[in-house]
């Protein structure tokens, strides 16, 4: 498929969701299309919060358990829904309904995990994500989201194990890259994490997803400073506020002749 429910940008997300709609178009009883349309749907709202992309989640969700409501990826596709929402309880019991249909499922698994992360069960949320990397362990997102969740327990030695392994299965992906730059900044290492966005992956990309999606453009030394102010709008998936945002982070603190000429 275009996507297949692990991490991916902006722009991945759209086409998956142009992608499963022609699926859909084509044969309208096609149920697993109909499950990854309405998840990329909510992984899209998620990043990018829009009424219609809601609406498009929780439709397709819809047709895909008029059409089979006992699959086990129907409830992981209204769990998903539930969960980009706002309802982390509801999210949490169509998942645990999945896993009782398919308890070894990778992605229900992860995403359960993912349901107890923002409902504070950290300790569920690391243990779910580390069975679905056993489960899966070619698949960089679940090892990824265990070390960030192992960053938020003050773990940061266990966090770069974790985001080493996502790194090693997905080469330059930015949002792995950036997560490597937060561990070394949570334990004050400044340089090390510009070193991170230099060093692990195409340097543009790591600057304008850091800028983009943690406002870390004040992180950044001046070198990557300029790489990111020589980016346009379609870096930031065409999204001109994001993208003004972001420049605005780097300009600030640089209160120099130099800033100026930037801007």
């Amino acid at each position: 498929g275009a996507w297949d429910g692990g991490a991916a940008d902006l722009p991945a997300l759209r086409r998956a969701m142009a992608d499963y709609s022609e699926a859909v178009r084509i044969d309208p009883r096609f149920v697993r299309a109909w499950v990854q349309l309405s998840r990329a749907a909510s992984f899209l709202h998620a990043n990018v919060p829009d009424d219609a992309l809601a609406a498009r989640s929780r439709e397709a969700a819809a047709r895909a358990r008029a059409l089979a409501p006992g699959r086990a990826d129907v409830h992981l596709a209204l769990g998903d829904h539930r969960l980009v929402t706002g309802d982390a309880p509801g999210a949490r019991d169509e998942f645990a309904a999945g896993l009782r249909a398919a308890p070894d499922d990778p992605a229900l698994v992860t995403e359960a995990a993912r349901a107890a992360r923002v409902l504070g069960r950290w300790d569920d949320a690391a243990r779910g994500f580390r069975r679905a990397a056993e489960l899966d362990p070619r698949v960089a997102l679940h090892p990824a989201r265990l070390g960030m969740v192992l960053l938020y327990q003050h773990r940061p030695d266990e966090a770069a194990r974790a985001v080493d392994r996502a790194i090693a299965l997905a080469p330059g992906n930015p949002g792995y890259v950036h997560q490597r730059a937060l561990i070394a900044l949570s334990l004050g290492r400044l340089a090390e994490a510009r070193r991170a966005l230099d060093a692990l992956g195409d340097r543009t990309r790591n600057v304008a997803y850091a800028s983009n999606y943690w406002g870390a453009g004040w992180m950044l030394d001046d070198a990557q400073a300029t790489t990111l102010l020589g980016l346009g709008p379609e870096a930031f998936d065409g999204d001109r506020g994001r993208w003004a945002l972001a420049r605005a982070l780097v300009l600030a603190p640089r209160r120099d002749p130099a800033a100026t000429a930037w801007a």
